[in-house]
C-alpha cells in the first residue's frame, strides 16, 4: 500500500480478497439481485455526489447481452455518480465497511458479482482537485488482493471526461436464464424491488432517468411515479427504549411524506438519513400478514420519515452511533394509528390520523 498524505488519514485502507469472500458469503438464489445491487449502488453514488458537490439529475443506463441459446452473457451499468475516487475505492475494498456506512450499507453485496460471473470490469472517472481523473481495471474471481494499488498505476488525467462509473459483469460462471433480464422483466422488477429508492429520489427532488438497453418504451423516469398525498408534514415524536420500555426524555422533530401506489408492494415506514432511505421499520408495528393488505382504495402506503434539515439530525446521530440498525428505539405509533397495533383484523394505515 502506498504512503498517504495527512488528508488521507481517515480513509480506510482496504484489501479485498475475492477468493476468500466467496467462501464466507453465500450466493443469493435470485440472480436479479445483481442488477438490484448495481442500481442501488449507482443511485447512492449519485446521491453522494449531490451531497458533496452538485448533481442536477441522475442518469443510469442498464445494458444486457444474451447468447444464441437465451442465456445471460453480460450485465453493464453506467451512472453519472461521484466515481471511484480514492476514498470510494478504498471503501469498495473494505468488505463490510464502505464510505456509505453511515447510510447503512454494509458493502457485502458486491461479492455476488463473482458468484455469478468470473470477471468484473470497472471504468470510472472522478474529480480530484478540480481535475477529472480516470482508470479502467478488471477484477477476476480468482483475485486475492484488490486494493488501491490495483488501480494506482492505471489512473490518468482526462480533462474532457465526465464523472461517473461503468461496471460490466461478464464471463458467466453458470448458465443464467435470460428471461429475467429482458427489458420488460427488468423494468417490472425495478418497480417491485426498488420502488422505495425511486420514490425517495422524488422525495428529495432529484430528477432521474433509468434506461434499459436504450429502449424508450422501458425507461423509468420521475414522472412515472405517484405524487405524494402528504408532503413533509412536521411531526414531533416521543421515543422509548426497547431495552426497558421507558420513554426517552427527549423528543425529536421529523418531516413525514406519504405516497400511495397500486404497484405490487407492501406497506412501508421508511427511515431516511440525508438523501438515502436506510431502514424500513413497518414490520415492528404491523402484523406481517397485514403487510400485503391494501387500503380501501386498493393501494399500498409508503411513508418516509427524515430529520428536519435545521435540526441536529436525530436519525443520523442514532445511525452513525449504531451503523447497522436503529435497534435501541422505535416510534410510539399508538399515538398516530387509528386502531391499536394488536388488532389483527385490519391493516393499520398511519396516514389516517395525520
Amino acid at each position: 500500500m502506498s504512503k498517504t498524505s495527512d488528508h488521507d488519514n481517515n480513509i480506510p485502507h482496504g484489501i479485498l480478497n475475492i477468493v476468500g469472500s466467496l467462501k464466507i458469503i453465500k450466493k443469493h438464489k435470485d440472480s436479479f439481485g445483481l442488477i438490484k445491487e448495481l442500481l442501488s449502488n449507482a443511485i447512492e453514488a449519485c446521491l453522494i455526489k449531490k451531497e458533496e458537490s452538485d448533481l442536477s439529475s441522475i442518469s443510469v443506463g442498464i445494458f444486457t447481452k444474451k447468447s444464441p441459446d437465451n442465456k445471460l452473457l453480460e450485465i453493464k451499468l453506467v451512472d453519472n455518480g461521484i466515481g471511484f475516487n480514492r476514498k470510494q475505492w478504498e471503501s469498495f475494498c473494505c468488505l463490510g465497511t464502505t464510505n456509505k456506512s453511515k447510510y447503512k450499507c454494509k458493502g457485502a453485496g458486491r461479492i455476488q458479482f463473482w458468484h455469478y460471473f468470473n470477471s468484473v470490469d470497472i471504468e470510472s472517472s472522478y474529480k480530484e482537485d478540480g481535475v477529472i481523473k480516470s482508470f479502467k481495471c478488471t477484477i477476476e474471481g480468482s483475485d486475492e488482493r484488490v486494493s488501491f494499488d490495483t488501480i494506482q498505476g492505471l489512473i490518468s488525467s482526462q480533462p474532457s471526461s465526465l464523472e461517473g462509473t461503468t461496471i460490466t459483469l461478464f464471463n458467466p460462471k453458470i448458465d443464467i436464464p435470460f428471461d429475467n433480464f429482458t427489458e420488460s422483466s427488468i423494468r417490472e422488477k425495478i418497480y417491485q424491488e426498488l420502488l422505495l429508492k425511486l420514490l425517495h429520489l422524488k422525495e428529495v427532488s432529484v430528477p432521474f432517468e433509468i434506461s434499459i438497453n436504450d429502449e424508450n418504451d422501458y425507461k423509468i423516469i420521475q414522472d412515472d411515479l405517484p405524487d405524494p398525498i402528504l408532503t413533509k408534514k412536521e411531526l414531533e415524536v416521543p421515543f422509548r427504549s426497547l431495552k426497558d420500555g421507558l420513554t426517552i426524555s427527549e423528543k425529536a422533530s421529523f418531516l413525514v411524506s406519504v405516497y400511495r401506489t397500486k404497484i405490487k408492494t407492501s406497506h412501508v415506514v421508511q427511515l431516511c438519513v440525508k438523501d438515502i432511505a436506510v431502514e424500513n421499520i413497518v414490520s415492528e408495528f404491523i402484523d406481517k400478514s397485514l403487510l400485503k393488505t391494501k387500503t380501501k382504495t386498493e393501494e399500498f402506503e409508503l411513508i418516509f420519515i427524515k430529520d428536519k434539515p435545521d435540526e441536529d439530525g436525530f436519525l443520523e446521530q442514532k445511525l452513525n452511533a449504531q451503523r447497522d440498525a436503529f435497534d435501541d428505539f422505535y416510534y410510539n405509533y399508538e399515538e398516530y394509528l387509528k386502531e391499536p397495533l394488536n388488532n389483527p383484523q385490519i391493516p393499520h394505515h398511519a396516514t389516517e390520523n395525520f
